[in-house]
């Protein structure tokens, strides 16, 4: 677990590694705002970017509070290959 406020002060984010990479469950970005820079109704959108870049360097596959799956588009090789449908 590492902390990432921003969206509220008290998100925090899931890491698991797998034998592929990292996946990072997380509220910093969530449904069709993945990649919006304004979360409209977070807390703290200064501690939201860096809590972002914070999962940037970390993650291969980010899981967003309430949306799919998607690779880092900041690591060309990130893939999102280990999530399992249930």
């Amino acid at each position: 677990m590492i902390r990432t406020p921003g969206h509220t002060d008290e998100d925090a984010s899931l890491v698991v590694d797998t034998k592929t990479g990292k996946v990072v469950f997380t509220h910093v970005w969530w449904n069709e705002m993945l990649f919006s820079s304004v979360d409209p109704i977070g807390d703290d959108q200064n501690a939201l970017e860096q809590s972002r870049k914070i999962v940037f360097d970390i993650a291969d596959c980010i899981i967003p509070g309430h949306g799919k799956p998607f690779p880092n588009p900041q690591k060309p090789e990130a893939s999102c290959a280990m999530v399992i449908k249930i």
